[in-house]
Parts: C-alpha cells; sequence; structure tokens
C-alpha cells in the first residue's frame, strides 16, 4: 500500500511539471513570435529546462519505484564538459535530460555487470561511472564521470564503445 501512495505522489509531480514545463515553453513561443527582450527569452529558458530537469527526476523516480536497481543517492556532476561534436548534434533539452538521469543514478542501456559497477562506485564516491542514454531523437550518448567531473559525448567519438553495449 506504502507504495501505491508513494507512485501515486510520484505520478503526480509528474503531471506538474510536465504541464509547468508546457506552460513556460508555450510562453517562449509566443516570445519568440512576438520578438521580445533578448534577456527575457534567456531566462523563460532556462526556467524551461529547470522544468524539464525536475520532470526527469520524477521520471527516474518511477523508475526506480518499479527497479530497485536505481540507487537514491543523487550526485550533481560539478563539471560538465561537451565535445564540439556532441554540442552540434544534440539540444540543450537532450543534454539537460540525459545529464539528469546521470545524476539521479540511472545508468540507462548498458550492460547489468557495469550498472552494479557503476552503483558500487557511486555508493563509494570515487571511480569511474559510464552511462549511455538514448535522446528523443534516437541519439545515442555516453556520460563519463570521475569524481564529480563529467564529459559528455556521442556514440561515435568514444573508442571502446563495442565492449560498453554490445549490439
Amino acid at each position: 500500500m506504502r507504495n501505491k501512495v508513494r507512485s501515486f505522489w510520484i505520478e503526480a509531480q509528474l503531471l506538474y511539471h510536465t504541464h509547468r514545463a508546457n506552460r513556460i515553453q508555450q510562453r517562449l513561443r509566443h516570445s519568440l513570435e512576438r520578438q521580445k527582450d533578448g534577456g527575457k527569452l534567456k531566462r523563460q529558458f532556462q526556467s524551461f529546462l529547470a522544468a524539464v530537469r525536475k520532470q526527469e527526476r520524477c521520471n527516474v523516480a518511477l523508475l526506480r519505484q518499479a527497479n530497485k536497481k536505481i540507487l537514491s543517492v543523487t550526485r550533481p556532476m560539478e563539471g560538465l564538459e561537451i565535445t564540439r561534436f556532441a554540442q552540434s548534434q544534440l539540444t540543450q533539452y537532450d543534454i539537460a535530460v540525459v545529464t539528469t538521469h546521470h545524476e539521479c543514478g540511472d545508468w540507462g542501456d548498458v550492460s547489468p555487470s557495469l550498472w552494479l559497477q557503476n552503483n558500487s562506485n557511486r555508493l563509494e564516491g570515487k571511480g569511474r561511472i559510464l552511462s549511455v542514454h538514448t535522446t528523443a531523437s534516437q541519439k545515442r550518448v555516453l556520460i563519463v564521470s570521475e569524481e564529480g567531473q563529467a564529459c559528455l559525448m556521442m556514440e561515435e567519438e568514444y573508442p571502446c564503445w563495442n565492449s560498453l553495449y554490445p549490439a
């Protein structure tokens, strides 16, 4: 019964944050159509990305309810480097979604053994963590983090890709 109540609460939060992100997105479109102040547009876009991050945290919490492999330990990445190729291929929305999943302990499409290793490294607070995510536009992204620093890159840029994610 307790899990059902928790799931209901998380689903309610997800609906709220989804609605909020949609409202901010509508305001952004309206402002763009009217050619409003660039500073205001930037603030609205940052609000939109913040709402998307909250929405994705709720998504990960729902995944955690269904799948106990996902840790409840959340650690923000202090320094995130994004390769030039990844910057040219991804939107800021894509980056916000995949980094939020990584910070919340959702390692994406990695092997079960790598998932366990990532969980162990996260709990110990040391070691390398690798996560693989697919964006809404079906682009595969790799995030490598170690001691708070992280690098986001496309699958084509990582030399050992096949050993991480067998086809």
